[in-house]
């Protein structure tokens, strides 16, 4: 099949290319898939019910929404953006803000406005992940704690959801 000069030394360090070649990851093509497939009804949320937040007594977030900003914008190779927005347990207040994304080798980062922080995106079959480095943005009260410490919010799994649960 390779010719008689393949030794099994040569033969292994082959099938090991291969496989590394096969185990790169193609992100940006699932990230896009995954965060385009709605089209011009993109919205990604989360809400967390009291049985879910029971179970997790260090969780903050009671919901998170994600959507492209303006409404109906798909993905672009160069950056583009996004408009979210999270609640938190015990105040009655919703936070949000706009982020510029871009896409890397390995994810997308964003970073909110006016130095509110940064997280990064990947998609996970069918939903997105989000991770926290920090964010700390406004709501009509004032600003949230940062979500990224003290509590058990770092990584919020986000599903494909109808456009008015990212609406405001």
């Amino acid at each position: 099949m390779f010719g008689r000069q393949c030794t099994a030394s040569s033969f292994s360090v082959f099938l090991t290319g291969l496989m590394l070649l096969a185990a790169t990851p193609v992100v940006a093509a699932s990230f896009d898939e995954t965060w385009n497939k709605q089209g011009a009804q993109t919205c990604f949320s989360r809400h967390y019910d009291r049985k879910y937040l029971a179970s997790h007594p260090r969780q903050r977030l009671t919901s998170f929404a994600l959507s492209p900003s303006p409404p109906g914008t798909l993905t672009k190779p160069d950056n583009f953006e996004v408009s979210f927005s999270f609640t938190l347990k015990g105040i009655h207040d919703e936070y949000g803000g706009a982020a510029t994304c871009h896409h890397t080798r390995d994810n997308v980062e964003c970073w909110a406005d006016a130095d509110g922080g940064s997280f990064t995106m990947r998609a996970d079959g069918s939903s997105l992940l989000l991770e926290i480095a920090r964010l700390e943005v406004e709501g009509e009260r004032g600003f949230n704690p940062d979500l990224a410490v003290g509590g058990d919010d770092r990584v919020v799994r986000l599903f494909a959801s109808p456009t008015a649960s990212c609406s405001d």
